[in-house]
Order: structure tokens, then C-alpha cells, then sequence
């Protein structure tokens, strides 16, 4: 049998957020964006207008640490208004 390393999530230093939008869905994303740079201490990535990398939609980026996964995680599951959100250490 395989084995795998196992990864702890104390071993985490930061987490990542994708907020995808469309044209249609970008004045969503925005007001999403603004909501989390005032409710959180979270670092923003630029706004991506194109697809980029392993991306198929465009998309900006919220970084956050682990401490603040429970508040963070819990707002945009509550508020992301139909976007697609990847989530990720």
C-alpha cells in the first residue's frame, strides 16, 4: 500500500479565496469585495478581468489567516449571492 505525508491544518499560514464573477455578475462581486475589506483584516488581490492560470473565469483573490477562517469561510458561504467561490490553503 501507498503512503501519503500527512498534512496538519496547523501547518497552514494562509488561506486563499477566489471570487469568480461574469460581467453580469461583477457589480456582486465588488460589493462582496468592499464587504470584506471593511469587515476583515484580509488582504485583497487585484481585480483579474481574464481568465489566468488554472482560472477559467476571471476573478480576484482574498487572503486570509487561518484565525480568521471561522468568520471569513461563514460570510461569503452567507453572502456570495449566487458567485463561485474556491477556497484553498
Amino acid at each position: 500500500m501507498q503512503t501519503f505525508p500527512v498534512l496538519l491544518p496547523q501547518a497552514v499560514a494562509e488561506y486563499h479565496a477566489h471570487v469568480y464573477f461574469d460581467p453580469a455578475t461583477r457589480p456582486v462581486a465588488a460589493w462582496l469585495r468592499e464587504q470584506l475589506e471593511h469587515r476583515f483584516a484580509v488582504r485583497m488581490g487585484r481585480w483579474r478581468e481574464q481568465p489566468v492560470g488554472p482560472h477559467s473565469k476571471p476573478m480576484y483573490q482574498v487572503a486570509f489567516t487561518p484565525e480568521l477562517f471561522g468568520q471569513v469561510v461563514p460570510f461569503l458561504m452567507l453572502n456570495r449571492h449566487g458567485l463561485d467561490i474556491l477556497i484553498h490553503p
